[in-house]
């Protein structure tokens, strides 16, 4: 990025960033409110689930054609413990 544009890219995004939580708790405390907040929340955690699996799904179709994504596990296998004679 160039040195001239950095401090505008930063203000912009601490503009956004900086806006989005204190705005979305009004939101959401406003619709508490209305409907309740279990309800508030149990739209909230939908909604969050919606949108991921929307998103997963487009990074699904980016992906090459015939290549499928395979499973990596969370943990290396471990060698076997060396057992002394």
């Amino acid at each position: 990025m160039p040195d001239a544009l950095r401090g505008r890219v930063m203000g912009i995004w601490a503009l956004v960033f900086g806006a989005t939580f204190p705005l979305g708790g009004w939101l959401l405390g406003e619709y508490a409110g209305w409907v309740g907040v279990e309800r508030a929340i149990l739209t909230g955690v939908g909604a969050a689930l919606l949108v991921l699996a929307y998103l997963r799904g487009r990074l699904r179709r980016r992906a090459a054609p015939g290549v499928r994504a395979r499973a990596v596990p969370a943990f290396p296998p471990r060698a076997p413990d060396s057992v002394a004679p």
